[in-house]
């Protein structure tokens, strides 16, 4: 029997899909904490989400290359993981664990991830290729790719990955939203 992956669940901007990737058992769920982003969540929307709740680790994503106001962000939002640029030049990063993303074929000519000096705990990896198949490991981060459908998860189980980052959506009205993008993979994986 294969092991449970770490399934981390980025972008999340509405309280269904925070309710619903905790209920079928993600690890992580990210927050986007840069007002210019289309997927903002501001700290009083992250707390109203977070608030009900359990079991998934917080991430706030900070998808700009500018550093910043670390001190308020984590006051605000109280995280326990960052997601974070590549780019960012930022050797202030606090000391909690770091997601990055980068595509497949950066990492095969990047070996191991490395963001203002410091190691990368999780990387996400992008635009995978069609025949994917086993990955040789660079570095000591955990990683996890990036899958949008069932069948790109049945491809990644024997690629030696430990995990799989999928996106959250917009509700269409708040309470109304459509799971299928997210229920076909995780229904697979509970599977």
């Amino acid at each position: 029997m294969q092991q449970k992956p770490v399934i981390y669940v980025s972008r999340i901007t509405n309280l269904s899909d925070a309710r619903y990737c905790a209920g079928m058992g993600a690890d992580m769920l990210g927050f986007v904490v840069d007002p210019d982003d289309p997927d903002y969540v501001s700290p009083q929307q992250y707390q109203q989400m977070v608030g009900w709740i359990a079991g998934p680790k917080r991430v706030i994503e900070v998808p700009g290359i500018l550093p910043p106001d670390w001190k308020t962000l984590l006051e605000a939002y109280k995280p326990d993981l960052l997601h974070i640029s590549r780019k960012l030049d930022d050797r202030s990063i606090p000391d909690l664990p770091l997601i990055c993303t980068c595509t497949y074929s950066d990492w095969l000519t990047t070996g191991e991830l490395r963001v203002s000096g410091r190691a990368v705990d999780y990387l996400v990896l992008n635009e995978l290729p069609a025949t994917l198949n086993k990955i040789s490991r660079h570095g000591n981060a955990t990683l996890l790719l990036s899958i949008e459908n069932v069948g790109m998860w049945s491809a990644q189980e024997g690629t030696g990955a430990t995990g799989i980052a999928l996106q959250g959506t917009r509700e269409s009205a708040p309470g109304l939203k459509d799971y299928d993008h997210l229920s076909s993979i995780l229904e697979a994986i509970e599977n």
